[in-house]
């Protein structure tokens, strides 16, 4: 053993408490610096001397080993998982209210109840003087009003889902970018550590984009060791970091997959803005899921807003095929009101997609329902689809755009038909027969007014209510121009002179009345939508509220394990300093034994 055995132990304690002060200081200078986590320096005590005396070995002092970052996997997932359900009530809650602000109807705006009672208001004064050419006028003015107030509010929800549309977009964009990122990172935090070292600022970086992408989609994350080739038990000191979203792996080590955003070339609901995004992998053209039980972030509540039909849509069981005409029975939509499937656009049959031109429906003589749907291929020698299940769109269990869509749309179809049915069993002033006196404005501009409507067959391309939607229901041209084309008598009336209320109280009936939404009267529609929306909006502001408080908590449970403590790294200096004293007052003393020893014995 060396005479100045005890000045080398002395010495290591220096440096290594150098190397802790260093260390401490380093964390005090990054207090404020965003992602960083608190860093340490392991030591261990040096690999002993063996001496051959009675107690064996010789400590040999402390040696530092690393400077590593001090992080728990629990808490980042733990915050990635409820900050991602966070950012999905958030987005779910600024559009909720955006769709809640249409169906106001106050002292500022004037909405649907409003609107309604000031036709049948206007209507009740034409009872009493059906030739007043001025009531006329108010009446179709009130009407014409109602119209629009259904247009705008289709046109509104469009509106939000074309913006949706785009901020999905962005959102990929940015996923993607991430992606890139990450796998940077990775190839820079191996490079670095596979020499033996810790890349702690890279990592913390990393784990920042992590944060970041967590907030968007589902996120999990998986690091493993990478082993030798010949020797498994060896590690070559680099690492494999996965990271997965909505449980699809998006980051594989030094790879990574790209998402893109691909219109839809047909709806999938009846009232879809056109040119709507799917998202799809870039390498395998397979559909990402924004909705399954790994979901969460921004983009599942964008997805579920712009989507949500609140499971409603249709479905039923192939019971022959015949060319390219596939028969559906046991349909969940029997009633043209309820209709929500485009007139063209694709359909799943079993596990397979399909795309269908149009369809037909049509009552059987013992009153059962059957569908008709003309697809766009030959399906002969495909037997084995009878008994499979068809279903149009995709479920998704939200009240989103395509459901509040879908209830304008039976409203209306509801309440027209049969306004139109009183209509049509009269004649106007000029004794002539009433058509239709509410219609649908088609594409061309032509006006759809479902006089030849058949209630035993039905095709989709046809004149008939299925076609009416909140987007184009109008008054009758006719009417417009000439309030005298409204019917207010029948024809046997009108011929005798007798003026007729009877046909006037039956259209006031459908006030509040006559059933016509969810086995209620007209005026409690708005009751029903406003309950739709405004339950919805509290829901989304109650989980976020909740989601942001776990998410605080989660995160002050994070920062208590890898953020700096100001109070502590001053504590921990004060511990380190004493040390770096102590080992350099032992350094002093043996100096002071080694010089008595050398210049005073003559040894």
């Amino acid at each position: 053993m060396s005479t100045f055995f005890g000045l080398t132990i002395a010495e290591s304690g220096l440096r290594v408490y150098q190397a802790a002060t260093n260390t401490t200081a380093n964390n005090i200078s990054n207090v404020n610096t965003k992602g960083y986590s608190k860093q340490v320096l392991n030591t261990s005590s040096s690999a002993a001397m063996r001496s051959y005396t009675s107690w064996g070995t010789l400590s040999t002092g402390v040696t530092a080993d690393s400077v590593t970052q001090l992080r728990s996997k629990y808490y980042d997932t733990k915050y990635w998982q409820y900050k991602g359900y966070e950012c999905e009530y958030e987005q779910k809650l600024n559009y909720m209210a955006q769709i809640e602000n249409y169906f106001r109807d106050d002292s500022t705006v004037s909405g649907f109840e409003t609107i309604y009672n000031s036709m049948f208001s206007s209507l009740d004064t034409l009872k009493t003087s059906p030739a007043d050419t001025s009531v006329r006028n108010q009446f179709i003015s009130d009407a014409n009003n109602l119209c629009s107030y259904f247009n705008t509010v289709a046109n509104g929800l469009m509106d939000i889902q074309r913006d949706i549309n785009e901020q999905i977009k962005s959102t990929v964009d940015q996923v993607n970018s991430l992606a890139q990122k990450i796998v940077l990172l990775n190839e820079q935090i191996n490079s670095v550590e596979i020499s033996g070292s810790y890349a702690n600022e890279l990592r913390d970086a990393r784990a920042l984009l992590v944060d970041e992408l967590s907030t968007m989609v589902g996120v999990e994350t998986t690091e493993t060791k990478v082993k030798n080739s010949n020797f498994e038990d060896m590690d070559v000191g680099a690492t494999n970091y996965e990271v997965k979203i909505n449980g699809m792996v998006l980051v594989d080590g030094n790879q990574y997959r790209q998402l893109n955003c691909v219109a839809r070339e047909r709806r999938v609901n009846q009232n879809d803005a056109d040119g709507l995004y799917e998202i799809r992998w870039d390498d395998t053209k397979e559909l990402f899921s924004t909705t399954n039980s790994y979901a969460s972030g921004s983009l599942k509540g964008l997805y579920e807003i712009m989507d949500g039909n609140n499971n409603e849509v249709f479905t039923g069981t192939v019971s022959r095929i015949s060319g390219n005409a596939v028969t559906i029975s046991y349909p969940n939509m029997s009633d043209k009101t309820t209709m929500n499937m485009p007139e063209e656009g694709p359909i799943f049959i079993g596990n397979r997609e399909y795309s269908y031109s149009g369809f037909s429906m049509r009552k059987t003589e013992n009153g059962d329902v059957e569908y008709t749907f003309y697809i766009d291929s030959d399906l002969n020698g495909l037997a084995s689809l009878d008994g499979k299940t068809a279903q149009i769109g995709t479920k998704v269990d939200y009240k989103g755009i395509p459901y509040y869509q879908s209830q304008l749309n039976e409203f209306l179809r509801a309440f027209t038909k049969e306004f139109n049915e009183v209509q049509r069993s009269g004649v106007d002033l000029y004794g002539d027969p009433m058509g239709s006196f509410f219609v649908a404005h088609d594409t061309d501009g032509s006006e759809l007014d479902f006089y030849n409507e058949d209630d035993q067959v039905f095709r989709s391309t046809k004149s008939t209510y299925y076609r009416l939607t909140a987007a184009n229901i109008g008054i009758a041209k006719k009417s417009m121009d000439d309030p005298s084309v409204f019917s207010t008598a029948t024809k046997e009336k009108f011929l005798n002179g007798i003026e007729d209320e009877e046909m006037t109280t039956n259209l006031l009936k459908l006030r509040n009345d006559v059933l016509l939404y969810r086995g209620s009267g007209g005026s409690s529609f708005l009751q029903y939508m406003t309950s739709d929306v405004t339950v919805d909006t509290e829901q989304a502001t109650l989980l976020q509220k909740n989601y942001q408080t776990i998410t605080h908590t989660v995160n002050q449970e994070r920062t208590s394990v890898s953020g700096v403590d100001e109070d502590e790294e001053a504590l921990d200096l004060i511990k380190f300093q004493n040390a770096y004293d102590l080992c350099a007052k032992v350094m002093s003393v043996m100096a002071q034994m080694y010089d008595k020893l050398i210049n005073s014995t003559g040894v």
